[in-house]
């Protein structure tokens, strides 16, 4: 856990099982937040534009009047609204060949539309797909070498990798490069992976506040919810329209338990939070052998039991604490709960 200002300031392990801060794990679908923010970068860069249509990169789309899949545009698929969604059980056949994102966005397109774009949210990794084989056309790079050239810039430490679940769900990384991750998009324009403040901006609005909420899948525990780009925005209550209240809470979780969370990141208060609940899933096998929906529900109660624990921490950390966790340098391995770092 940690905040922009800081970084990562403090690390636990429990059972000896628990991953180190560099080893990589699966994430699954805590993938989504670093595609999404990786074609951002190509927006800001003006290699593409939020109101892009795939047509205009990928020669097979339709430009036939009257198919709604001809007004699918960038944003569509970032906010997980174009449509291009669960038509039947062959829906995700492709989503895990990292290897050929433009034959495996073709197989998503010939499967049709299930609604107009912009109608409603409805959660699948068909839209990530899409929209990392437009980036790959338009770059002429591959996922990972556009991964690669995040690295050099945020600072990755651990060499992550995308594999097996694909551009949504495939990624393989360490809770000391993902939290890197997190920092940067804390960190305020210039400094941060999105320089310019209107998309800094962007990247944290919800995009779904007046769109039908199709889709059976939530972040756990918060009863009000939207989705941004990449990422879910959750409220305590209320509603999720405004990313600087003290109560947005930015997630995207994994289905193996993995969770990394942003809270507040447009609040200008002097912390701005992020902490990771990260499971040990760094073979495929320890991730078949879990129950999904338990591992997720139990990181959410893992952050809910460490949430206060981590802003006090905050607090006296900014305040000039001398209780043993330091703003510089390798984070320490502590009992948050209990106050030790060692």
């Amino acid at each position: 856990a940690g905040d922009a200002a800081h970084g990562t300031m403090f690390f636990v392990r429990k059972g000896p099982g628990a991953p180190t801060l560099h080893e990589k794990t699966w994430i699954a679908s805590g993938t989504k937040w670093i595609t999404a923010a990786i074609i951002l970068d190509l927006v800001e860069r003006g290699i593409l534009d939020l109101d892009d249509s795939p047509e205009k990169f990928l020669p097979f789309w339709s430009t036939s009047e009257g198919d709604d899949r001809n007004a699918v545009t960038l944003h569509h698929l970032l906010s997980f609204t174009s449509g291009m969604v669960l038509r039947d059980e062959k829906a995700n056949r492709c989503v895990g060949d990292i290897g050929n994102m433009t034959a495996c966005a073709r197989q998503i397109f010939e499967l049709g539309a299930k609604h107009p774009p912009g109608t409603a949210l409805f959660y699948s990794n068909n839209h990530l797909t899409v929209a990392s084989a437009i980036a790959e056309e338009a770059t002429g790079q591959t996922l990972q070498d556009l991964l690669n050239a995040m690295s050099e810039r945020v600072g990755f430490t651990d060499s992550p990798e995308y594999g097996l679940g694909g551009a949504a769900g495939g990624l393989r990384i360490s809770a000391s490069d993902y939290a890197r991750f997190l920092r940067s998009l804390l960190q305020r324009a210039p400094h941060g992976f999105l320089r310019t403040s209107a998309l800094r901006e962007t990247s944290f609005q919800s995009h779904t506040l007046n769109t039908p909420h199709m889709s059976d899948l939530a972040p756990f525990g918060l009863p009000a919810w939207d989705y941004s780009y990449g990422h879910w925005m959750g409220c305590a209550s209320g509603s999720c329209v405004d990313p600087s209240s003290p109560t947005a809470l930015h997630s995207c979780m994994g289905a193996f338990g993995f969770f990394p969370t942003i809270q507040a990141p447009l609040n200008p208060g002097p912390h701005q939070l992020f902490s990771i609940v990260l499971p040990n899933v760094s073979t495929l096998e320890q991730a078949r052998s879990g129950d999904m929906t338990e591992d997720m529900m139990l990181s959410y109660a893992l952050y809910l039991a460490t949430a206060d624990a981590v802003q006090q921490a905050m607090s006296s950390i900014s305040a000039g604490s001398t209780r043993g966790m330091q703003p510089a340098g390798e984070p320490r391995v502590c009992t948050i709960v209990q106050d030790q770092c060692r």
